[in-house]
């Protein structure tokens, strides 16, 4: 069970946790990191983002 700061209550299994709620958090924090510092000026590329490519 998860309780949020409103009170509310959820239950999750523990893929469900993951996949549904903890994964997406992440990628928002990231995304909204890389946004903020890009705006600030940081000279960051999509490849620091996005990692380096993958050899197929």
């Amino acid at each position: 069970m998860f309780t949020f700061k409103s009170g509310a209550q959820r239950a999750f299994t523990g893929r469900s946790l993951l996949l549904g709620f903890s994964v997406p958090q992440f990628f928002f924090h990231v995304t909204t990191a890389y946004d903020i510092l890009r705006h600030a000026g940081v000279d960051l590329v999509k490849k620091d983002f996005l990692g380096p490519p993958r050899p197929a």
